[in-house]
Order: C-alpha cells, then structure tokens, then sequence
C-alpha cells in the first residue's frame, strides 16, 4: 500500500481522486510538518507553526499586546482578603473539622521534623544528665536569654525551631532534658552538674 502526505486544506480534493483503502494517508500542516490528533489546532496548524505564527504576531503587534498585557494584570492581580466574602470563606474552611484536622497533622508533622532536625544538629542527648529519651529533650540558650529571644522572634516551639535551622544552627544552643532546663532557669545551675 502506498502513502500519501497532503496539506490538510486540500483534503476533499484529494479524496475525491483516491479509491477507498489504496493509500495510507497522512495530514500535514502546509509546512509540511505531520499532523497527529495531539498536535494539531482547528486552523489545521500544527504546535510548532502555531508557536511561529505567535511569535510573529507578538513582534508584529508589540505595543498593543503589551498593553493588553498591563491591562488584564490591573484588572486580575492578587488582592489581599478584605472582601468580606473572601474572609467568611476562610472562616468556613478553618471551621471544618476535616480541614482542622488534616491542617493539625501537618501542623505536627512539621514541627516534629523541625525539632528532629535541630535534635540532630546540637545532639540527641541532654549535656548534663545524658539522658536520650527525645520526647524530654528541649534546646536551651547555653548563656541564658532564652524568653528575651522567644519574644524577639514572636513564639518559641515551631518559630525557634524554624528560625535555628535558618540559621544553620548556631553555636550558644545545646540540648538538654525539661529537667534540667527547668533546673538551670529557676536556681541557676543544674543539680546534675554540681
């Protein structure tokens, strides 16, 4: 069986000179490019004609689309929520309890990752008592300050644990257990080290 490749506007007249089955036939943009259900447009055009015809227009018409571009970006561009619609849908959404639950799994799943991270930086192990257990570890400023820098960062827990990786974990931190944290604020030193 032979093939034929021809321009898809002359496809009636080539039909119309064809018996049916002699000739496999392939459609082609009238650049000669093959034409597939994938990449063909309605004016029979195939992607890489239509991208040329684009960019031409686009150079040709340069301050007009540009305008229409200023244009559509005046008329579309984000706004912050002060809609009151905008703000009521946030309500809803955060009063889902299916929302609430699935953004308090992440919520932890984060911060967990966060803590992990900082654990695995200054230490899975209290420096003074040397216990291991993580669920008692907490990271402490080794020469105090520690509420001054909470307050100064706006929350401890997930903000400090973000904050000390985006700072590659600096030195003047070391993990200790709740124990001796509590210990070390309230009498100044740890029993353990004495």
């Amino acid at each position: 069986m032979a093939s034929a490749k021809f321009y898809i506007g002359d496809v009636f007249d080539v039909l119309a000179t064809l018996e049916p089955g002699s000739v496999d036939l392939v459609m082609t943009c009238k650049h000669g490019h093959e034409l597939t259900e994938q990449n063909r447009n309605a004016q029979g055009r195939c992607r890489e004609c239509q991208n040329v015809a684009n960019r031409r227009y686009r150079e040709r018409d340069a301050d007009r689309t540009r305008e229409q571009a200023k244009r559509y970006h005046e008329a579309y561009r984000a706004k912050p929520a002060t809609h009151e619609h905008e703000l009521e849908r946030g309500r809803l959404r955060r009063a889902d309890p299916e929302y609430r639950e699935y953004n308090r799994a992440y919520s932890v799943g984060y911060r967990s990752m966060l803590r992990r991270q900082a654990l695995d930086a200054y230490g899975h192990k209290c420096a003074c008592c040397g216990s291991e257990r993580a669920r008692h570890l907490a990271i402490d400023h080794i020469e105090g300050g520690g509420n001054k820098h909470r307050e100064e960062l706006g929350g401890g827990g997930l903000v400090m644990f973000r904050w000390l990786r985006d700072n590659d974990y600096p030195e003047g931190f070391q993990t200790l257990c709740h124990n001796c944290n509590f210990e070390k604020h309230a009498y100044g030193e740890c029993g353990c080290s004495a």
